[in-house]
């Protein structure tokens, strides 16, 4: 996994998706830095007609069982932007860090969405 630098410090790269029309897609990269912040990119021509929001879930996998959390509604803009996905509390307590991130499109237009995880 790779990383990216910017002002805010060191995020690890979860790896990039074109999402689908309700279909989710998960991102290539486990999130293994075990905090909430999520710093979101979306990438799209400068003159396309925007006119889709998406939603992102945490996907939690240990020992093959997976369970997923209450996704959050998310709008493509031009800026990144700080999503606050904490981890579940009792899975802190039981020290389970690991999750994947899903994405799922709704609307017209393709866009991609490229989470990091400090």
């Amino acid at each position: 996994m790779g990383t990216i630098t910017d002002g805010f410090g060191i995020w690890n790269d979860l790896g990039a998706v074109t999402p689908n029309i309700n279909s989710w897609i998960k991102f290539p990269n486990l999130s293994v830095g075990g905090l909430d912040t999520i710093r979101a990119k979306f990438i799209y021509n400068a003159d396309a007609n925007i006119s889709s929001y998406g939603l992102i879930r945490s996907v939690y996998t240990v020992n093959g069982d997976s369970v997923i959390t209450k996704a959050i509604k998310i709008y493509v803009q031009p800026e990144s932007i700080i999503l606050d996905i904490p981890i579940l509390p009792d899975f802190k307590k039981r020290e389970i860090y690991l999750r994947n991130f899903e994405r799922k499109k709704y609307g017209y237009d393709n866009k991609f969405v490229v989470p990091d995880f400090p």
